[in-house]
């Protein structure tokens, strides 16, 4: 039989309901006659059964589209960073407090 081999793929569809009708039919006759596919539908049943009751997709939270657009669009274009030496190319500022400025031990 030409059907031998059907994919699990074909019988997932299958318990899912997810195939076109003639697909399903075709599915259906062929588990009539193959021990191992139906062995393969109850060894997925649970999991079909799962997923099937899983309920609706969640909406997703407001505004998420337009962050997912801000984000790649972000990276897309990032914004300029001051150049080595300063915003001005001077160097650090030796009277600004942080990592450029003058070294303290406060210890």
């Amino acid at each position: 039989m030409a059907d031998r081999n059907l994919p699990h793929v074909d019988v997932a569809g299958w318990l899912l309901g997810d195939l076109e009708p003639d697909e399903h039919d075709r599915i259906s006759r062929h588990l009539a006659a193959c021990a191992a596919c139906r062995v393969a539908v109850d060894d997925l049943r649970d999991a079909a059964e799962w997923v099937l009751g899983a309920g609706p997709d969640p909406e997703p939270s407001p505004g998420l589209p337009d962050r997912i657009v801000a984000a790649i669009e972000a990276e897309a274009n990032p914004t300029p960073r001051d150049p080595p030496g300063g915003a001005d190319g001077r160097g650090p500022d030796p009277d600004r407090p942080g990592p450029s400025g003058p070294a303290t031990d406060e210890s």
